[in-house]
């Protein structure tokens, strides 16, 4: 019984981190479209109006499909109203800060700065939902977040010597480049918070409908910035020059990508842990660059090499080991039962000897 218990965490846990790393893979070309849009000169908060209500539209057609009917997503959040507030309000502040971290600093920093998501979703999972933390994730934690500190050391050190001295101009860019930097960092907190809020909702209201959450989050974070746009969200009007078609398709594409990764952060949080699910999402540092190489055919740097292969490698081996532990679950109790089958013949076995070697003595 135990060794079926053990065998289905396993598959459970296998089936987390498959799904959480294609979310990651359909999400990494977003900086790809940030980039070619501002290039465009579009507004940012056209851009993350559409980006937003795109993704909402994604996500709900999930929802719905994935409910039935309207009853039933209403019965899910009426199962877990604290819960579907709380996640709205997470899912609408990532939305938007990080649509706008990867506007206002360099991608590099943005996708940096909103990978600290693990330790946050880590320390969270910790204090509110009382997890024990596995000595080689920790250790994952910490190497995986230096090898993107080494994926993105030219650009700390470049920020270093441009600020060396500020003048006019410079100090505009610092101010926006702080900006990013805060609103990025804003969005790997908000990211932990919806893992967290995801996870707390699936051990205490299972049947509450955290992706029918997500799907309203987005809403909302996408009406919002309707309204900050102030009317100014067609390609004309929002500042775009350039066909149509370049508007409306890399809009829709990236509301895909973000559809399938926000519904995933909703659905994995009952099969993994926040941390895995936060180690996972670091391969976005290095699938982030390879897809700006293959859109615009610029080389990523070597300081992104060595640090994605330190990344691959980390968690490569945070995969085998959490593997082997599983197996070695999966048998431990079938050797204990062997044990204490040993134990019990042995016992038998001196209770027997014992009973034919007491001398019988027979009355005088």
């Amino acid at each position: 019984m135990a060794a079926m218990r053990h065998h289905a965490m396993f598959k459970k846990r296998s089936r987390g981190a498959l799904l959480m790393l294609l979310a990651v893979v359909s999400v990494s070309p977003d900086s790809v479209v940030v980039r070619f849009l501002v290039h465009k000169g579009i507004s940012q908060w056209a851009m993350v109006a559409w980006k937003n209500i795109f993704a909402a539209t994604f996500e709900g057609i999930y929802v719905v499909w994935e409910a039935g009917s309207v009853e039933s997503i209403l019965h899910g959040i009426r199962a877990g109203p604290l819960h579907v507030a709380a996640g709205m309000l997470m899912q609408a502040g990532l939305g938007m800060t990080f649509n706008l971290a990867l506007v206002h600093t360099d991608p590099a920093a943005a996708i940096l700065l909103s990978s600290l998501n693990p330790l946050w979703s880590a320390v969270l999972g910790y204090f509110l939902l009382g997890d024990k933390v596995a000595k080689q994730t920790v250790i994952a934690l910490v190497v995986c977040i230096l090898s993107v500190g080494v994926v993105c050391l030219p650009l700390i050190i470049g920020v270093e010597e441009a600020t060396g001295e500020i003048g006019k101009d410079d100090a505009s860019h610092v101010a926006l480049s702080f900006l990013g930097n805060a609103l990025a960092v804003s969005a790997g907190l908000f990211l932990a918070g919806l893992i967290t809020i995801s996870r707390h909702a699936s051990f205490h209201c299972p049947s509450c409908n955290m992706s029918a959450a997500v799907a309203l989050g987005s809403l909302c974070g996408g009406v919002g910035s309707l309204l900050l746009a102030e009317g100014r969200v067609l390609p004309g009007p929002s500042g775009f020059f350039g066909p149509a078609w370049q508007f409306w398709l890399p809009m829709i594409g990236a509301g895909l990508g973000e559809g399938i990764f926000f519904v995933t952060v909703s659905i994995v949080p009952a099969l993994i842990s926040g941390a895995e699910i936060g180690i996972l999402s670091l391969l976005e540092v290095i699938l982030g660059p390879l897809f700006v190489f293959l859109a615009f055919g610029l080389i990523p740097q070597m300081w992104t090499f060595v640090g994605g292969s330190i990344l691959l490698l980390t968690l490569a081996l945070h995969e085998l080991s959490m593997l082997l532990s599983d197996s070695e679950a999966m048998e431990k109790p079938s050797n204990q039962k062997k044990i204490d089958r040993s134990a019990y013949e042995n016992e038998s076995n001196t209770s027997s000897t014992s009973a034919t070697d007491v001398p019988f003595d027979h009355p005088a």
